[in-house]
């Protein structure tokens, strides 16, 4: 954030440089900024003035990330809620064509509907580790917006 307490007000006819930075934020939108610099200022005053800026412009950046971020994460618990209904659904047939074939003993999945269900369990523990890391991203960024 630019420092109101230091005067930096320039005559028009001062100014000798343009530094336009630019940034996407997210995946359809960018936002361009511009500071006007007199050429009598000195190489320290124009770096602090441009770092400024550029916190400007990664904040901003950082939002688009903050809103892409939230919606993958948002697709992902979606995904694993589906294949936990699927793994669901799954089980329930399984049983009912257990009971419906009249066999004694204990329900246990065998055979294809064995490895349908681990691949079931393998892609929800995959779905789960992205979901992790996916948070903590974005506790990440959402302190690089503050």
């Amino acid at each position: 954030m630019l420092d109101k307490t230091t005067s930096t007000a320039v005559a028009d006819t001062d100014l000798g440089l343009t530094i336009r930075l630019a940034c996407a934020i997210g995946q359809n939108r960018q936002v361009e900024f511009g500071i006007g610099i007199p050429l009598s200022w000195s190489e320290d005053k124009i770096n602090e003035h441009v770092d400024k800026l550029i916190k400007v412009v990664e904040r901003q950046a950082a939002k688009g990330d903050l809103l892409s971020i939230k919606g993958t994460l948002q697709t992902l618990e979606h995904q694993l809620e589906t294949t936990r209904q699927q793994m669901r659904n799954h089980e329930a047939n399984a049983r009912n064509a257990w009971v419906d074939s009249k066999k004694h003993g204990d329900f246990k999945l065998t055979g294809q509907a064995a490895t349908q269900m681990q691949n079931f369990e393998n892609t929800e523990r995959t779905q789960i580790e992205a979901i992790k890391k996916l948070r903590e991203e974005l506790k990440v960024v959402e302190e690089r917006c503050r």
